[in-house]
């Protein structure tokens, strides 16, 4: 009975914390070491009104922030001490949820609002627009939540003209909502299987629908979780869409294993993956274990100029070991293929830390090689202080093989108080062209009056 009462008052005292600030830290200046999540420079302080649920990017210089509370985008320039409130961009509705996901490709920013409705047959359906623009893209299906997830891409198709991944990871294929003998189906009658939109970003509204949508596989598989499209990894010379299926059936076919679809440019037009990489039990996990394998993704640039070009694979598995995390290296080329094995596998250390829900890559130490950086946002601290989370930067993955541990991270960052939660959105990037990116993370913080 006092061990629930205390697990009751400890999750409402993770409630008095529904505010965020913005951290950021200088890869010019951050030596290798432990670092409070804190000890960075306090750039943006949210008020109590934003909430904490941010989502971020970077794009020419700037933090872009959806903050979807406050039904606002912001970009935050972080060029002093003190960026708050920073320039609002857009403003929306806050039942649609307007912010819940951004990206940023060059200076074009792209804002979704999963829970708009298109019409009154079309609740929910989504909808992804254009900043500073009259352009809208609004789902197809109701409940289909288009703009969960998005994605600036590098270009795809090498047309000169680079693009926005959106997926809807609750919609079906219209095609299914007919039976054989063209009679209409009750959409509550069909699993959704997802789908990702591939839209360019100079687009007119009506180009979306010009561009067929890639279908999910199997029904409530999470297709789009997480996508990111900035790299070559099939050496086709342009950058490849990659996606997460965090709830997908792995190699052992087991629900929740969880798969990685890599689509060239072809596959992107027809719909069908280049190579589907999948689940790669670790430690004391079986075969079939859920280990949500793709609820994060991104390609890094880790290997040296004799592998110029050869872009790698990093996915984030956070159920993995019962909820400690992993996350996998796999390299690019002739090496991915269907069924590739990882170079090098990372382990969480934390019990329940959830390590590899969030993943991204950046040029630190501006050695001219990309660091990994990880998100373990559930780890408690040491002495039990519960979900302070943590953030790991880690150096020199591409000539490392085999499996390590969380602690050869160059850099770590983890607090002493409860509910910090760091490690659930952050964001790396050179924000002032120095050569160094810089990370910039998000940490709740307690109620504020502004």
């Amino acid at each position: 009975m006092f061990a629930a009462l205390a697990a009751c008052v400890a999750n409402e005292a993770g409630a008095s914390f529904p505010s965020a600030d913005l951290v950021r830290f200088d890869g010019a200046t951050l030596a290798p070491g432990a670092y409070d999540p804190r000890d960075g420079a306090v750039v943006v302080e949210g008020a109590t009104a934003d909430g904490h649920d941010w989502a971020l990017a970077v794009g020419e210089g700037a933090v872009i922030a959806g903050v979807p509370a406050a039904g606002e985008v912001r970009r935050y320039v972080l060029d002093g001490n003190d960026a708050a409130g920073g320039e609002v961009l857009a403003s929306g509705n806050l039942t649609e949820r307007f912010g819940g996901a951004v990206a940023a490709e060059g200076t074009t920013v792209f804002v979704a609002a999963p829970e708009a409705n298109a019409g009154p047959e079309l609740a929910a359906a989504g909808a992804l627009l254009r900043v500073g623009g009259s352009a809208r893209f609004d789902g197809t299906i109701s409940q289909g939540r288009l703009g969960s997830a998005l994605a600036g891409c590098a270009d795809l198709d090498g047309d000169g003209v680079h693009e926005v991944a959106a997926s809807a990871p609750f919609e079906v294929d219209p095609t299914e909502l007919v039976d054989s003998a063209g009679d209409p189906v009750a959409l509550a009658s069909v699993p959704p299987r997802g789908r990702v939109y591939v839209i360019p970003v100079d687009a007119a509204a009506g180009d979306a629908a010009a561009r067929a949508p890639i279908n999910g596989v199997e029904a409530n598989e999470g297709f789009g979780d997480a996508l990111s499209c900035t790299h070559d990894l099939t050496g086709d010379s342009n950058a490849d869409l990659v996606v997460g299926v965090p709830f997908a059936r792995g190699a052992g076919d087991g629900l929740g294993e969880g798969v990685v679809r890599v689509y060239t440019a072809a596959g992107v037009a027809a719909g069908t993956p280049e190579v589907t990489v999948r689940a790669h039990a670790v430690g004391s996990s079986s075969a079939g274990a859920a280990e949500s394998f793709g609820a994060a993704v991104a390609t890094c640039t880790l290997r040296s100029a004799v592998s110029a070009g050869r872009a790698d694979l990093v996915v984030g598995a956070p159920e993995a070991e019962g909820g400690d995390g992993a996350v996998y290296i796999f390299p690019g080329r002739d090496a991915l293929v269907d069924g590739a094995t990882p170079t090098l596998t990372v382990r969480g250390e934390a019990p329940g830390g959830r390590f590899g829900a969030e993943v991204a890559c950046a040029d630190l130490d501006g050695d001219g090689l990309d660091e990994v950086v990880v998100g373990a946002p559930g780890q408690d601290a040491p002495d039990g202080t519960l979900e302070v989370g943590g953030v790991y930067a880690f150096t020199g993955l591409g000539a490392t093989s085999g499996t390590v541990g969380a602690s050869v991270a160059g850099w770590s960052f983890s607090a002493d108080r409860a509910f910090l939660r760091a490690g659930r959105s952050f964001v790396a990037g050179d924000l002032d062209g120095d050569g160094f990116a810089e990370l910039v993370l998000l940490v709740r913080q307690r109620s504020r009056s502004q």
